[in-house]
């Protein structure tokens, strides 16, 4: 945990106005705010994703909330006094972050919906470089507003690139189910 603790020393060093209001904002993208932006995203551009979307993102929430409870780990801020609280307190635990994991989730279904639009493989690339940089991002921000540890960003990832791959899994089976039966029943016409 010391080696945590001086990392997030290390990227409050260069603490000023514009990475405090710029880590805040990326970190609200992660939060309840950028979960609705994509939401409405979705019910335009793709409703049917919707549904899988909200379930795997409650999923991941539950497991979330599940091991703060368990762990309990306080925050950074309140384990050590030099370490800074930029931007409004959390007054949940600290293990896993919550933000990270909502960030992860968005990018996998923001990323499944784009790859099935993209053609080639270029574009698929810039997809995933993108989604990756927003989630490098957001758990950059959220060691340096000091809320988190580097393994509670960590285990927030890992979370949802567990729960999506078997969410979407599932999608795939009931969409090819579907697809079995207007078969079958195109058949029998």
């Amino acid at each position: 945990m010391e080696f945590e603790i001086k990392l997030i020393k290390f990227l409050q060093a260069g603490r000023n106005q514009f990475f405090d209001v710029s880590f805040q904002a990326i970190s609200l993208l992660a939060s309840v705010v950028g979960v609705v932006f994509f939401v409405l995203f979705l019910l335009r551009y793709k409703p049917s994703l919707v549904f899988w979307y909200a379930f795997a993102y409650g999923m991941v929430a539950l497991l979330v909330s599940v091991l703060k409870v368990l762990v309990a780990r306080e925050r950074p801020f309140a384990v050590d006094g030099e370490i800074a609280i930029i931007g409004d307190a959390e007054s949940d635990f600290s293990f896993p972050s919550g933000h990270t994991a909502c960030a992860v989730t968005i990018a996998i279904f923001l990323g499944t919906f784009l790859f099935e639009q993209a053609k080639d493989k270029k574009t698929k690339f810039w997809i995933t470089f993108s989604l990756t940089i927003y989630v490098l991002l957001v758990m950059i921000s959220r060691m340096y507003l000091g809320m988190h540890y580097l393994t509670d960003i960590l285990v927030g990832a890992a979370v949802p690139m567990i729960v999506c791959p078997c969410v979407l899994a599932t999608r795939r089976y009931f969409q090819k189910k579907k697809g079995d039966n207007d078969e079958n029943q195109d058949g029998d016409r």
